[in-house]
């Protein structure tokens, strides 16, 4: 046997095994059916839940934790729309004339800005939290980056909360 080929096999039987991967956390984006078996349906947040799949196809770091599925009762997590519209900020825009020195006539508007709210739901437990999709987000408040940011969001909280994920698992799967 070639000397080479020996100390390379010799090399790799003697280095530890590599931890296997976690397994993915299955998703399902909707609002979970109720025990009648109902469904909330609404035209922007199905954009929403489109918005999410399209991000989730592009990012490896999203696919690397996420599985998404299209049943509520395989998923591991629940994310549901629960508000997508314009939200106001507090702040007022407007314009002022002049129309003699001591009368001033004007106009002002709220100004608004798009806003996607989440709810994360651990299926099995009585675990929920609420995301906003405009944490994190400085400019361009689109509800696609908004989709993104809620991603951002799950996959955060997934990494900071695996084990407790896979113990909840555990328990679905005995019980």
């Amino acid at each position: 046997m070639n000397a080479a080929l020996a100390g390379s096999i010799l090399v790799m039987t003697l280095q530890p095994a590599q931890p296997s991967s976690p397994e993915r956390v299955k998703l399902f984006l909707g609002a979970p059916p109720s025990a009648e078996g109902f469904t909330a349906a609404n035209r922007e947040f199905d954009e929403s839940y489109r918005d999410i799949r399209g991000e989730l196809g592009k990012e490896a770091a999203f696919q690397s934790e996420l599985e998404l599925v299209e049943i509520a009762d395989e998923a591991d997590l629940i994310l549901e729309i629960v508000d997508r519209g314009l939200r106001d900020t507090g702040a007022r825009t407007g314009t002022e004339t002049v129309i003699a020195p001591d009368v001033i006539v004007g106009t002002s508007a709220p100004v608004r800005q798009k806003a996607v709210l989440a709810r994360l739901a651990v299926r099995g437990t009585e675990y929920k939290i609420d995301l906003d999709g405009r944490q994190g987000i400085k400019l361009k408040m689109t509800y696609r980056n908004q989709a993104k940011s809620l991603l951002r969001q799950v996959v955060d909280w997934v990494r900071a909360n695996r084990s407790a994920l896979e113990r909840a698992r555990e328990n679905r799967r005995t019980h």
